[in-house]
């Protein structure tokens, strides 16, 4: 996963990634999605982040290249 990251521009750690991964819910699954050209799959939904020192909910469209 953290290769990948890097790929895309991720200037964070190593340690960053395994942290998360880790902290993650077992029952929860990783996959990379494939898709031929000119197709997509989207998902969307909310997620927890950092603002101004606060965490919050935000709303996110996910859009895998």
């Amino acid at each position: 996963m953290y290769e990948t990251l890097v790929a895309y521009g991720f200037t964070g750690s190593y340690r960053t990634v395994s942290e998360w991964s880790l902290s993650q819910e077992d029952d929860r699954r990783f996959e990379r999605l494939e898709h031929p050209p000119g197709e997509a799959q989207v998902d969307f939904g909310t997620m927890e982040v950092v603002k101004d020192s606060d965490i919050v909910d935000v709303s996110c469209l996910i859009i895998p290249l």
